[in-house]
């Protein structure tokens, strides 16, 4: 941001979206979530939110991604009646490509051009999406939305670095 004489820090970008399903973002028992981000976060102390995608408005019904301290990629899925699903990336995240690709009983996690787990959760209607970084270290060059889920190939060359 252009100053004259003093320094101007620049606040986190943080952005949600709702009604997916009328908006046909996402469909109600499918869909594909695609991001393409950098963290340049190297304290080795904190963790970044990057991603939460909700059926409702509680932890319940919902995928969460962050990063963490060491900039690995974390995911955790919750639904209403079993604890949180973990899924945490060997994969550095400085540069990732990361899509999600979901139907009515199975998750799908492809990393940089593979996949890298496959989680079976029941499906919820995804209705709201937040995209935030709380310590301005991520940098978003994409993210997209599906209202079906993308083939296992279709994956891989989408998320190939």
């Amino acid at each position: 941001i252009p100053t004259q004489g003093s320094a101007v820090t620049r606040v986190a970008d943080n952005s949600s979206q709702t009604s997916l399903q009328s908006k046909n973002l996402l469909g109600a028992t499918s869909g594909t979530l695609f991001l393409d981000f950098g963290n340049s976060n190297t304290d080795g102390t904190t963790w970044n939110d990057i991603l939460y995608l909700t059926a409702n408005t509680n932890v319940n019904q919902s995928i969460k991604i962050v990063t963490d301290p060491n900039n690995y990629l974390r995911i955790s899925t919750y639904n209403s009646s079993t604890a949180a699903t973990n899924y945490i990336s060997s994969i550095s995240t400085t540069n990732a490509k990361v899509l999600f690709s979901w139907d009515a009983t199975n998750l799908k996690i492809f990393i940089n051009g593979g996949l890298a787990s496959t989680l079976t959760i029941p499906s919820y209607a995804y209705n709201t999406f937040y995209l935030y970084d709380s310590n301005s270290s991520i940098n978003i060059d994409s993210c997209q939305m599906y209202n079906v889920a993308t083939s296992d190939l279709d994956a891989i060359l989408k998320t190939t670095i």
